[in-house]
């Protein structure tokens, strides 16, 4: 019985460091005046330079109208580039202008700059421990509830 009520305190524990750094993220964002999807599309979109919106939204876990929305908004400031996908009519490939390019790589870089600042004073090993860690736990919670 001890054991399991430590076990729900490190889980309430867990939500509130998750709930507390996607709180974190979302005010870097704002303070860079994007929203946090919209950070996260940038990101996406710096890795993958040419996407689908129906790739994006599954990749990152949001609504495709949410993904929609954000695109439209960087279509109309000139940063993207939507156009009918070939293999798929219904959907829409996506590329970055030079000036979404710069835009995002500006965005991307300040964050990652800050990202490994922390993770240098963390040290590799605790970094690597815990996306050591996440991914068990992802890997585990993929399989489903056994036992439970």
């Amino acid at each position: 019985m001890q054991r399991e009520n430590e076990a729900r305190l490190e889980l309430r524990r867990w939500y509130a460091l998750w709930h507390e750094a996607e709180a974190m993220y979302a005010g870097w964002a704002h303070e860079h005046g994007v929203s946090l999807n919209a950070l996260m599309l940038l990101c996406a979109l710096v890795d993958e330079p040419e996407s689908s919106q129906s790739s994006l939204a599954r990749e990152l876990s949001m609504p495709k109208q949410t993904v929609n929305t954000i695109l439209k908004d960087f279509a109309r400031r000139g940063y993207a580039e939507l156009r009918p996908d070939e293999e798929d009519r219904r959907n829409k490939r996506v590329e970055l202008s030079a000036a979404g390019r710069e835009y995002a790589l500006a965005l991307t870089e300040a964050l990652h700059k800050r990202e490994l600042d922390i993770m240098e004073r963390m040290g590799f090993d605790r970094i690597k421990a815990l996306n050591d860690a996440q991914e068990l736990f992802n890997a585990l919670f993929k399989e489903g509830g056994h036992g439970r």
